[in-house]
């Protein structure tokens, strides 16, 4: 699977997550261009349907807690943030 499209990272990907949300497959990417994208990889030509941004550096590394809908990221920054991802979409 490719993720080269207008919508794909400017930088390089760093940690990727394959993940159910609300019942839909999802494919979490975070890069050293700053952000973290949220992709759809079943439908045609992977579709990045949400862009978190936040952090000031590059996001090197995060886990997704399933039961709580909970995105932990950490970055060059010197920082971790916590997101909720109780909406895929």
């Amino acid at each position: 699977m490719e993720l080269d499209s207008p919508q794909a990272h400017k930088g390089m990907v760093r940690k990727l997550i394959y993940t159910k949300i609300d019942g839909l497959d999802v494919l979490i990417s975070a890069s050293a261009d700053r952000t973290i994208k949220l992709w759809e990889p079943k439908k045609q030509k992977n579709k990045c349907f949400q862009t978190i941004i936040g952090h000031n550096g590059s996001v090197l590394d995060m886990v997704y807690i399933e039961r709580v809908q909970l995105l932990v990221t950490s970055s060059t920054d010197k920082t971790m943030r916590i997101w909720r991802i109780d909406k895929a979409r």
